[in-house]
């Protein structure tokens, strides 16, 4: 009996890392693609974020990239155009590009310690994200809590933003505010997706947005 019970513990377990597997390498990617080719007014319906519409917002999303194993995201617009794209690295940094440019992203702090960057990378602070070019600072963030919702403070060309991410539930929509108004909006697609859809308000620097998408999506 106790060799028919290990026995069975056994196949259970293999059957549970293979519907893992399966879903990983088949249902996810699947998932995915499907919500990248979606149409705009689909994209904006989907992503729940369609009374904004009317008031200017416009709609991106974050799209994984379909290489098995990369750490690499396209960020497009409402017609699935690339406008910028993020290509992270295993030592806590990342390259975003956009707009024939390429900046680096460095994650300073962490949760068990910080990082190779802490204090190399020109920021006010080793503890904080960093966003540069070889010239300058483009972006500061800060996280200031670790419990749902998290807020990161975001400062860029002299102003601060703010960030707070939504609750528990993967899918909850988090904010983007600036002077107590809100400025943005974020959510993830679907629990079995990466993908996030951001919408921003009209008039704010593209390299801005793109450090926000990038800050909902890492967060």
């Amino acid at each position: 009996m106790a060799i028919v019970g290990l026995l069975v513990l056994i196949g259970c377990v293999v059957l549970c890392f293979a519907s893992m597997i399966f879903w990983a390498l088949v249902l996810q990617p699947r998932t995915e693609r499907a919500l990248a080719q979606l149409s705009p007014n689909k994209a904006w319906s989907i992503s729940g974020f369609e009374q904004i519409r009317a008031e200017g917002y416009s709609l991106y999303q974050i799209v994984p990239s379909e290489r098995i194993g990369a750490s690499e995201f396209s960020i497009q617009d409402e017609n699935q155009l690339e406008i910028g794209r993020y290509i992270g690295n295993i030592n806590k940094s990342g390259t975003l590009e956009y707009a024939g440019k390429k900046v680096g992203l460095y994650i300073q702090g962490g949760l068990f310690g910080g990082s190779t960057y802490s204090g190399k990378v020109g920021g006010t602070s080793d503890k904080s994200i960093v966003i540069r070019d070889d010239a300058r600072l483009i972006a500061e963030i800060w996280r200031d809590n670790a419990i749902p919702p998290i807020n990161y403070r975001v400062a860029y060309s002299g102003d601060t933003f703010y960030l707070t991410t939504g609750g528990i539930l993967p899918t909850s929509t988090g904010a983007v505010t600036h002077n107590g108004r809100q400025i943005g909006v974020f959510r993830r697609a679907a629990v079995s997706a990466r993908n996030l859809f951001a919408g921003f308000s009209s008039g704010l620097p593209e390299e801005l947005k793109m450090c926000l998408s990038m800050i909902a999506f890492l967060k």
